[in-house]
C-alpha cells in the first residue's frame, strides 16, 4: 500500500495499524453502511446538547476519516509552513478512500444515482467535519479530529 498520510499508526492490519482511511470503519455485524434499511440513530451521549433529535445515518457512523482521526500533529507536513498542502493530501486521501469504498460497496446494486447521491453526501459530511460544524461533535473519534485540527491551525 502506498503510504501519503501523516497517520501516527504503524503499517499493518487491525484497528490500532494503519491500512488506509477505512481503518476499523464499517466493520462488524452492527457496524455496516450502505444496508438498505439500515437504521438511522440518535446518539444522545455523542452529540452537542442543542442536537439530540437528530437522527445519524450509519453512512455517517462509520466514515472512512480514521487518517484523520489519528494525525501525528508533530510530523514536519503539519507543523511546517506547509501544513495546508501536507493537511489537503490526508483530507483528499480519506475522500479517495471513502469513494472507494462507496463505489466498490454500492456498484453490485446496479444503481448509479444512488452511488452519486452516496458520494454527494459523503463529500458534504468531510466538508462539515473539517469546518467543524458536524453535528456528531461528541464522538470520542470526532473529538480527537477536532483536537487535532485545533493543534495543527490554532
Amino acid at each position: 500500500m502506498d503510504r501519503h498520510s501523516n497517520d501516527r499508526r504503524e503499517d499493518g492490519s487491525g484497528n490500532d495499524k494503519y491500512g488506509g482511511p477505512c481503518t476499523g470503519k464499517g466493520t462488524g455485524e452492527n457496524d455496516q453502511r450502505f444496508i438498505i434499511g439500515g437504521t438511522w440513530e440518535t446518539k444522545e451521549d455523542e452529540v452537542n446538547e442543542d442536537h439530540k433529535d437528530v437522527l445519524l445515518p450509519p453512512r455517517r457512523r462509520h466514515m472512512c476519516t480514521s487518517n484523520l482521526e489519528n494525525l501525528n500533529v508533530d510530523s514536519s507536513g503539519l507543523s511546517s509552513s506547509k501544513v495546508n498542502d501536507s493537511f489537503l493530501g490526508d483530507v483528499l486521501l480519506a475522500a479517495k478512500y471513502e469513494g472507494g469504498y462507496i463505489k466498490n460497496n454500492l456498484s453490485d446494486k446496479g444503481d448509479d444515482t444512488a452511488i452519486c447521491t452516496a458520494m454527494k453526501y459523503s463529500f458534504a459530511d468531510i466538508g462539515d467535519i473539517i469546518r467543524g460544524k458536524d453535528l456528531w461533535d461528541q464522538n470520542r473519534d470526532v473529538k480527537q479530529l477536532q483536537e487535532n485540527l485545533k493543534t495543527i491551525f490554532w
